[in-house]
């Protein structure tokens, strides 16, 4: 009987591991996030969530997080940093011309650093960070 209520257990256990794998890595229901370069662009790109009177976020027809950087390469948005962020999902960048005239899309890997500042209680007041593109080679200070 011990053995039967063992083998129960580490089933049970083995089955619960497996599922919280599966939440934690599943891909997310928008599939990808697309930051929109300026044709040129060679920088580090510097975001800011959660800032007041700044432009939300975007979701493309395909339900894609688009990130329509600026050529300083300084984002900022009202969104806040989970907005369409679930799992785990494609990140790609594009180049667009100063006609509008976008690249395809890129595969990349991107370095990325947040930072978070707190208000009493431990409210979130802001979070910032930065993203650095496998494809664009330069080392990104915080």
């Amino acid at each position: 009987m011990k053995r039967i209520l063992k083998k129960m257990a580490i089933l049970i256990v083995t089955s619960f591991l497996v599922f919280a794998l599966y939440l934690l890595y599943k891909p997310d229901e928008t599939g990808a996030v697309i930051y929109v370069l300026p044709e040129g662009f060679d920088k580090c790109v510097s975001i800011d969530f959660d800032v007041r009177h700044a432009d939300p976020l975007v979701l493309d027809d395909e339900g894609a997080v688009i990130y329509n950087i600026p050529m300083d390469g300084e984002f900022k948005t009202s969104s806040s940093s989970d907005f369409g962020h679930i799992g785990i999902h494609q990140i790609f960048m594009q180049f667009q011309n100063k006609d509008g005239r976008k690249s395809e899309l890129i595969d990349v890997t991107i370095s990325s650093h947040s930072s978070y500042s707190y208000g009493e209680g431990g409210t979130n007041l802001a979070e910032s960070g930065w993203i650095s593109f496998n494809s664009i080679k330069q080392d990104c200070e915080w």
